[in-house]
């Protein structure tokens, strides 16, 4: 809009130097020059639209907005004016009035995309200014409005992307990068990343896997193939993972984080012994890494290098006294020792610790296991009633959300021959999870 004023200025300033150059040529020397011909309506509106776009660069704030505004005056149904309007006003510091002046411009010029779009601006920065979603809403309606006007404005698509992000509307923003994929820029890596990242955010890893996968397809990089790495992990994938992982560190090979989940996917894979040197390699960098220490402990378990993880733990246990993870190290090399007296002691000892520091919710998630943990050492002691007992603390902690907790539960007291209590549990668990088998 602004090139297509000032050009016009241009042009008709120079047709007037021609017809001007070629009148002082052929008139007679005595004549006079008649009077410049008054402009109306659009030619106005460039006229001084020009004006006030040379002065604004200038820095004179009040003699461009005088322009703009004569060019209203000229041109009242142009969004594009009204949208310049409310820049210049933001420019300088009048946010409220620049909204009001892009909102006016909306209403007098429904199909100007610009307007919308500086509006949707303006909201953004309210939002920023209040520290509000409820503008950023607004914004996202503007973009919708504007998009609709023009679907391939690549950039006001990244930019709705990016509020939708914000307000974690993910099915939004999911639904507005793929428009973006498919209908303008199959090629964009970023656009392929952040998709997956909105998947991920409404429980569709398996989407999520093939966004990244495109992005891979397209320019691999470290960053892709760690995500991806990361979702076949959670998905229960590790061989996948540890594919993904070793593709990271071929492009990344300082990255100490892939290192550590590489290790992890290994040990889920059951290459304990790669597993183990991988969480070494790291603990040479960084002799104090916790998860790299943990991961060694519990592989030289699975190893059945018992005295070596039980070593490992009584040397972080002599640092940092009361490490959760490593005591529940020690009391699993008992249980694999299959000294459940040890085990429980150690268990029942972790369930008494002080818990000032902790994450309520892995607080929680901690103590479940350990009862867990607890109820099997118990039940391979023959002491049915305290594994009950453990299993049932579990089951609580679970937010009695989780029905194999209560069917070991039920188990166990039915080996402790506590048949009115384990009809009892079997009943209420028969209520609360119907659709499962008890």
């Amino acid at each position: 809009m602004r090139e297509e004023y000032v050009t016009k200025v241009i042009v008709c300033a120079g047709s007037a130097l021609l017809l001007a150059t070629a009148a002082a040529a052929q008139a007679p020397p005595a004549a006079p020059a008649p009077p410049p011909m008054a402009l109306t309506g659009r030619s106005a509106a460039y006229y001084h639209f020009s004006l006030g776009q040379q002065a604004r660069m200038a820095g004179r704030y009040d003699e461009a907005l005088d322009e703009y505004r004569k060019a209203q005056k000229d041109d009242p149904g142009s969004g594009p004016i009204r949208a310049e309007v409310a820049r210049l006003l933001r420019e300088n510091g009048k946010l409220k009035e620049a909204i009001q002046e892009a909102q006016e411009g909306v209403k007098v010029d429904a199909r100007s995309p610009e307007v919308r779009l500086t509006l949707a601006q303006l909201y953004l920065a309210q939002a920023e200014a209040d520290q509000s979603a409820e503008p950023m809403k607004l914004a996202a309606q503007s973009y919708e409005a504007a998009l609709k006007l023009d679907p391939r404005d690549a950039q006001s698509t990244r930019e709705l992307a990016a509020v939708y992000s914000q307000l974690n509307q993910h099915k939004d923003a999911t639904r507005v990068l793929e428009h973006y994929l498919k209908d303008i820029d199959p090629s964009f890596v970023d656009g392929y990343l952040q998709l997956a990242s909105h998947r991920l955010a409404e429980n569709d890893a398996e989407g999520a896997a093939q966004a990244l996968t495109k992005a891979i397809e397209i320019e691999p990089t470290a960053r892709a193939y760690q995500n991806l790495g990361d979702i076949n992990r959670a998905l229960q994938k590790p061989a996948l993972a540890v594919d993904n992982y070793r593709h990271a560190l071929e492009l990344d090979p300082q990255n100490v984080q892939v290192l550590l989940r590489l290790a992890d996917s290994l040990y889920r894979d059951r290459k304990l012994d790669e597993a183990l040197a991988k969480a070494d390699s790291v603990l040479e960098a960084d002799p104090a890494n916790r998860y790299a220490l943990e991961l060694k402990g519990k592989t030289l378990r699975d190893l059945k290098r018992y005295d070596e993880a039980v070593k490992l733990a009584d040397e972080t246990l002599a640092k940092e006294p009361g490490d959760p993870a490593a005591s529940f190290l020690k009391a699993t090399v008992a249980e694999a020792q299959r000294d459940y007296v040890t085990a429980a002691t150690l268990l029942e000892k972790l369930l008494q610790r002080s818990r000032e520091g902790e994450d309520t919710e892995q607080r929680a998630a901690n103590d479940r296991m350990f009862l867990v943990h607890l109820g099997l050492a118990y039940q391979q002691q023959g002491k049915q009633t305290e594994a009950a007992d453990a299993y049932g603390r579990a089951f609580d902690l679970s937010g009695k959300t989780e029905p194999g907790l209560l069917a070991q539960r039920v188990e166990a007291l039915v080996r402790a021959k506590d048949t009115d209590r384990a009809l009892a549990e079997t009943r209420e668990a028969r209520k609360r999870f119907p659709d499962e088998a008890q």
